[in-house]
Protein backbone atom coordinates (compact mmCIF):
# COMPACT_ATOMS: atom_id res chain seq x y z
CA UNK A 1 0.00 0.00 0.00
CA UNK A 2 1.16 3.71 -0.64
CA UNK A 3 0.90 4.53 2.70
CA UNK A 4 3.52 2.02 3.94
CA UNK A 5 5.96 2.65 1.59
CA UNK A 6 5.19 6.75 2.44
CA UNK A 7 6.36 5.31 5.94
CA UNK A 8 9.15 3.92 4.69
CA UNK A 9 10.20 6.20 2.51
CA UNK A 10 10.44 8.90 5.67
CA UNK A 11 11.69 6.38 7.82
CA UNK A 12 14.40 6.04 5.42
CA UNK A 13 14.91 10.29 5.67
CA UNK A 14 15.01 9.56 9.38
CA UNK A 15 18.07 6.78 9.25
CA UNK A 16 19.72 8.73 6.67
CA UNK A 17 19.46 12.45 8.50
CA UNK A 18 20.83 10.50 11.35
CA UNK A 19 23.71 8.84 9.85
CA UNK A 20 24.35 11.72 8.19
CA UNK A 21 25.06 13.71 11.10
CA UNK A 22 26.62 11.25 12.88
CA UNK A 23 29.36 11.24 10.41
CA UNK A 24 29.52 15.23 10.60
CA UNK A 25 29.86 14.78 14.21
CA UNK A 26 32.74 12.74 13.78
CA UNK A 27 33.88 14.40 11.17
CA UNK A 28 34.02 17.57 13.17
CA UNK A 29 35.81 15.92 16.10
CA UNK A 30 38.45 14.40 14.19
CA UNK A 31 39.04 18.17 12.19
CA UNK A 32 38.91 19.56 15.84
CA UNK A 33 41.24 16.82 17.47
CA UNK A 34 43.57 17.13 14.47
CA UNK A 35 43.58 20.94 14.83
CA UNK A 36 44.27 20.77 18.65
CA UNK A 37 47.01 18.07 18.22
CA UNK A 38 48.51 19.97 15.13
CA UNK A 39 48.24 23.35 17.10
CA UNK A 40 50.18 21.95 20.02
CA UNK A 41 52.38 19.51 18.20
CA UNK A 42 53.80 22.90 16.48
CA UNK A 43 53.73 24.69 19.97
CA UNK A 44 56.01 21.32 21.40
CA UNK A 45 58.12 21.77 18.58
CA UNK A 46 58.97 25.45 19.49
CA UNK A 47 59.63 24.02 23.15
CA UNK A 48 63.02 22.56 23.53
CA UNK A 49 61.92 23.19 27.70
CA UNK A 50 59.48 24.23 30.08
CA UNK A 51 59.24 25.00 33.56
CA UNK A 52 56.09 25.42 35.45
CA UNK A 53 55.68 25.92 38.95
CA UNK A 54 52.64 26.15 40.88
CA UNK A 55 50.96 26.49 44.30
CA UNK A 56 48.22 24.51 45.32
CA UNK A 57 46.21 24.82 48.21
CA UNK A 58 43.55 22.90 49.72
CA UNK A 59 40.82 24.63 50.74
CA UNK A 60 38.73 21.88 52.01
CA UNK A 61 39.27 20.24 55.63
CA UNK A 62 40.75 20.82 59.09
CA UNK A 63 44.45 21.28 58.38
CA UNK A 64 45.93 23.92 55.48
CA UNK A 65 47.93 21.95 53.85
CA UNK A 66 49.76 23.12 50.49
CA UNK A 67 51.83 21.79 47.57
CA UNK A 68 54.25 23.17 45.52
CA UNK A 69 54.43 21.30 42.29
CA UNK A 70 57.25 22.07 39.67
CA UNK A 71 56.78 20.76 36.23
CA UNK A 72 59.77 20.39 34.11
CA UNK A 73 59.54 19.19 30.52
CA UNK A 74 62.33 18.66 27.69
CA UNK A 75 61.30 16.57 24.86
CA UNK A 76 59.99 13.48 25.83
CA UNK A 77 61.82 13.67 29.43
CA UNK A 78 59.74 15.18 32.37
CA UNK A 79 60.77 15.82 36.31
CA UNK A 80 58.01 16.70 38.46
CA UNK A 81 59.30 17.89 42.48
CA UNK A 82 56.10 17.63 44.63
CA UNK A 83 56.84 19.37 48.07
CA UNK A 84 53.81 18.98 50.33
CA UNK A 85 54.00 21.38 53.04
CA UNK A 86 51.98 19.03 56.30
CA UNK A 87 50.12 21.52 58.94
CA UNK A 88 51.22 21.42 62.29
CA UNK A 89 48.65 19.93 63.83
CA UNK A 90 49.12 16.57 61.20
CA UNK A 91 51.93 15.90 63.49
CA UNK A 92 54.18 15.37 60.14
CA UNK A 93 56.79 17.94 60.10
CA UNK A 94 57.84 20.06 57.71
CA UNK A 95 58.00 19.21 53.80
CA UNK A 96 57.39 16.06 52.12
CA UNK A 97 59.29 16.16 49.04
CA UNK A 98 58.39 13.49 46.49
CA UNK A 99 59.82 13.72 42.86
CA UNK A 100 58.99 11.63 39.31
CA UNK A 101 61.45 11.47 36.57
CA UNK A 102 61.03 10.09 33.03
CA UNK A 103 64.69 10.19 30.94
CA UNK A 104 62.24 9.37 28.08
CA UNK A 105 62.68 5.55 28.43
CA UNK A 106 62.09 4.88 32.31
CA UNK A 107 60.13 6.34 35.10
CA UNK A 108 60.82 6.56 38.78
CA UNK A 109 59.74 8.17 41.75
CA UNK A 110 61.75 8.92 44.54
CA UNK A 111 60.21 9.58 47.80
CA UNK A 112 60.65 9.56 51.30
CA UNK A 113 58.23 6.74 52.61
CA UNK A 114 59.42 4.37 49.31
CA UNK A 115 62.77 5.45 48.35
CA UNK A 116 63.31 5.13 44.85
CA UNK A 117 61.38 2.87 42.44
CA UNK A 118 60.46 2.38 39.20
CA UNK A 119 56.53 2.77 38.47
CA UNK A 120 54.63 2.74 34.61
CA UNK A 121 54.92 5.54 32.24
CA UNK A 122 51.19 5.81 33.06
CA UNK A 123 51.63 6.32 36.34
CA UNK A 124 54.06 8.94 36.07
CA UNK A 125 51.60 11.16 33.52
CA UNK A 126 49.20 11.45 35.89
CA UNK A 127 51.51 13.93 37.45
CA UNK A 128 51.36 16.24 34.48
CA UNK A 129 48.05 15.56 33.15
CA UNK A 130 46.18 18.58 33.02
CA UNK A 131 49.50 20.27 31.38
CA UNK A 132 48.80 17.57 28.41
CA UNK A 133 45.15 16.96 28.27
CA UNK A 134 45.56 17.49 24.77
CA UNK A 135 47.03 14.21 24.07
CA UNK A 136 43.99 12.48 24.84
CA UNK A 137 41.77 13.52 22.75
CA UNK A 138 41.11 11.06 20.14
CA UNK A 139 38.60 10.08 17.01
CA UNK A 140 36.68 7.89 20.08
CA UNK A 141 35.38 11.15 21.78
CA UNK A 142 32.37 12.63 20.54
CA UNK A 143 31.09 16.44 20.82
CA UNK A 144 27.90 17.10 22.32
CA UNK A 145 27.00 20.03 22.52
CA UNK A 146 28.47 23.79 23.10
CA UNK A 147 28.23 25.45 26.31
CA UNK A 148 29.64 28.77 27.31
CA UNK A 149 32.27 28.74 30.54
CA UNK A 150 32.79 32.14 31.80
CA UNK A 151 33.61 34.01 28.80
CA UNK A 152 34.42 31.61 26.73
CA UNK A 153 31.93 29.82 24.52
CA UNK A 154 33.10 25.78 24.03
CA UNK A 155 32.56 23.01 22.77
CA UNK A 156 31.71 19.72 24.90
CA UNK A 157 34.01 16.74 24.42
CA UNK A 158 32.55 13.16 26.12
CA UNK A 159 35.45 10.73 25.69
CA UNK A 160 35.59 7.07 26.80
CA UNK A 161 36.27 6.68 30.48
CA UNK A 162 40.02 6.96 30.39
CA UNK A 163 42.23 5.45 32.99
CA UNK A 164 45.28 7.64 32.20
CA UNK A 165 43.07 10.71 32.53
CA UNK A 166 40.29 10.28 34.73
CA UNK A 167 38.43 12.86 32.24
CA UNK A 168 35.66 11.45 30.76
CA UNK A 169 34.58 15.21 29.76
CA UNK A 170 36.13 18.49 28.35
CA UNK A 171 35.16 21.68 27.55
CA UNK A 172 37.58 22.82 25.00
CA UNK A 173 37.01 26.95 23.56
CA UNK A 174 36.28 26.87 20.14
CA UNK A 175 38.53 29.80 19.61
CA UNK A 176 41.94 29.27 21.32
CA UNK A 177 41.37 25.49 21.62
CA UNK A 178 42.54 25.67 25.47
CA UNK A 179 41.23 23.65 28.05
CA UNK A 180 38.90 25.46 29.87
CA UNK A 181 36.83 22.85 31.96
CA UNK A 182 36.93 19.23 32.47
CA UNK A 183 35.17 16.79 34.66
CA UNK A 184 35.49 12.97 35.61
CA UNK A 185 35.80 10.81 38.64
CA UNK A 186 38.53 9.72 40.88
CA UNK A 187 40.02 6.55 42.02
CA UNK A 188 37.26 6.52 44.63
CA UNK A 189 34.27 7.33 41.86
CA UNK A 190 33.68 10.97 43.32
CA UNK A 191 32.59 13.12 41.20
CA UNK A 192 34.90 15.48 39.76
CA UNK A 193 34.84 19.28 38.26
CA UNK A 194 38.09 21.06 37.27
CA UNK A 195 37.36 24.97 36.02
CA UNK A 196 40.54 26.88 34.42
CA UNK A 197 40.15 30.93 34.81
CA UNK A 198 43.25 33.77 34.21
CA UNK A 199 44.32 32.37 30.95
CA UNK A 200 47.42 33.87 29.56
CA UNK A 201 49.42 34.01 25.98
CA UNK A 202 52.78 31.80 26.61
CA UNK A 203 53.92 31.37 22.86
CA UNK A 204 52.05 32.86 19.86
CA UNK A 205 48.69 31.49 20.25
CA UNK A 206 49.01 28.84 22.83
CA UNK A 207 46.95 30.29 25.92
CA UNK A 208 47.64 28.92 29.16
CA UNK A 209 45.36 28.93 32.63
CA UNK A 210 47.11 30.28 35.42
CA UNK A 211 44.55 29.02 37.58
CA UNK A 212 42.10 26.16 38.18
CA UNK A 213 40.37 25.37 41.00
CA UNK A 214 38.75 21.60 41.60
CA UNK A 215 35.38 20.31 43.16
CA UNK A 216 34.54 17.19 44.53
CA UNK A 217 31.26 15.98 44.58
CA UNK A 218 30.08 19.90 44.41
CA UNK A 219 32.58 21.36 47.09
CA UNK A 220 35.85 23.61 46.22
CA UNK A 221 38.75 21.56 46.99
CA UNK A 222 41.44 22.37 45.98
CA UNK A 223 43.07 25.86 44.32
CA UNK A 224 45.85 25.84 42.22
CA UNK A 225 48.23 28.70 40.58
CA UNK A 226 51.49 29.10 38.46
CA UNK A 227 53.30 31.48 40.26
CA UNK A 228 56.21 31.00 37.21
CA UNK A 229 56.46 29.73 33.98
CA UNK A 230 59.36 29.56 31.82
CA UNK A 231 60.31 28.29 28.46
CA UNK A 232 63.59 27.41 26.67
CA UNK A 233 66.09 27.95 29.52
CA UNK A 234 68.47 25.54 28.67
CA UNK A 235 67.60 22.59 30.93
CA UNK A 236 70.00 20.35 32.12
CA UNK A 237 69.91 16.62 30.94
CA UNK A 238 71.25 16.00 34.56
CA UNK A 239 67.69 16.41 35.64
CA UNK A 240 66.35 13.65 34.06
CA UNK A 241 68.34 11.36 35.36
CA UNK A 242 66.86 9.34 38.24
CA UNK A 243 70.49 7.79 39.59
CA UNK A 244 71.81 11.71 40.42
CA UNK A 245 68.83 12.01 43.07
CA UNK A 246 70.48 11.06 46.65
CA UNK A 247 67.50 9.66 48.18
CA UNK A 248 67.20 10.93 52.05
CA UNK A 249 65.08 8.02 53.37
CA UNK A 250 63.29 9.42 56.30
CA UNK A 251 63.75 7.02 59.93
CA UNK A 252 60.52 5.73 60.15
CA UNK A 253 61.47 5.10 63.64
CA UNK A 254 61.89 8.71 64.32
CA UNK A 255 58.68 9.82 62.81
CA UNK A 256 57.17 7.07 64.89
CA UNK A 257 58.57 8.91 67.70
CA UNK A 258 57.38 12.29 67.08
CA UNK A 259 54.14 11.17 66.62
CA UNK A 260 54.29 9.52 69.59
CA UNK A 261 55.39 12.79 71.35
CA UNK A 262 52.79 14.28 69.77
CA UNK A 263 50.10 12.10 70.41
CA UNK A 264 51.21 12.07 74.07
CA UNK A 265 50.53 15.44 74.77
Amino acid sequence: GGKMRKNYVQYGFVVLSLFFSMNLVSAEISRIGKQVHSMYENFSKQIKDMTIVKETRIVAGEGKMSTETKIMQKGEKFRVENTMNMPQSSGMFGNMKTIIICDGKDTWMISPMMGKRKITGEEGEKYKRTEDWWKYISNNAKITGTEKVGTKNCYIIKKEDDKSTGFTKMWIDKKSLTLVKFEGSDNKGESMVGINSDFRKIKGNIEMPYKTETYINGKLFTVSEITSLTINKGLSDELFDADRVKTQGMNMQEMMKKAMEQGGK
